[in-house]
């Protein structure tokens, strides 16, 4: 049980990830990803630790792992209205 908890806990902090990045937050929420990757290196090490290994427990690990580095990456990518609040200076320029 142990391991599951620490997989729904990194689940849990994936989702505030991606609010935190869809609140325009993307240093906090990268840092929850960063957090996100402890945890996931813990639960497996936990699972090793007390032998506790099932079917659900991988499928529930594999759910985590796309929250938690497919999709809360994916929400902190800047958005096309992200771009335009930049100050002029910051616009990238155009080769011609």
């Amino acid at each position: 049980i142990v391991p599951s908890l620490l997989t729904c806990t990194s689940i849990a902090v994936g989702f505030f990830s991606i609010a935190e990045a869809l609140a325009g937050h993307a240093e906090s929420a990268a840092w929850l990803v960063l957090l996100c990757t402890l945890l996931d290196k813990a639960d497996g090490s936990a699972a090793r630790l007390f032998h506790a290994s099932s079917r659900f427990g991988l499928e529930l690990d594999s759910l985590s792992d796309l929250v938690a580095f497919g999709v809360a990456p994916a929400c902190s990518r800047p958005t096309d209205s992200a771009m335009e609040k930049q100050p002029a200076s910051a616009a990238p320029i155009s080769a011609t």
